[in-house]
């Protein structure tokens, strides 16, 4: 039902093109084109958080996400898992990627990029919502 987590890091068909980044994001929350995140609502870029239903668990080495509301597990790899934390306390679209660069030694460009695509497929799931 779920493909596992670790398996989602590949790079988006759009390769690191900034625009086409900045664009799935606005479709994602509905941002209208043309408008910096920074000019959304309140001045800043949206908040997202994982929906009350899913749990992070960590067992020594082993990390899960629960989906409370189906009863399925994924396993996650240390990228995935770090994404998740953020999450689960609410991060913004560029805080996540400054994350992955500090935690992993990655570039901000490719971090945007694999952030990117994973978001995107964390709202296909309906994973993710806005922080309201």
């Amino acid at each position: 039902m779920i493909t596992t987590i670790k398996n989602l890091f590949r790079k988006p068909e759009f390769g690191e093109d900034r625009a086409a980044l900045e664009s799935s994001w606005r479709r994602a929350v509905e941002i209208p084109s043309g408008q910096p995140f920074s000019e959304v609502e309140g001045g800043g870029e949206p908040v997202f958080r994982l929906h009350a239903w899913l749990e992070l668990r960590k067992d020594g080495e082993t990390r899960i996400l629960v989906d409370n509301q189906s009863g399925s597990i994924t396993s996650c790899n240390p990228t995935a898992w770090t994404i998740l934390e953020a999450l689960s306390h609410g991060a913004t679209p560029s805080a996540l990627a400054s994350r992955i660069v500090d935690a992993f030694d990655i570039g901000q460009e490719q971090a945007e990029v694999d952030v990117d695509g994973f978001f995107r497929h964390l709202m296909a799931l309906g994973y993710v919502e806005e922080a309201g």
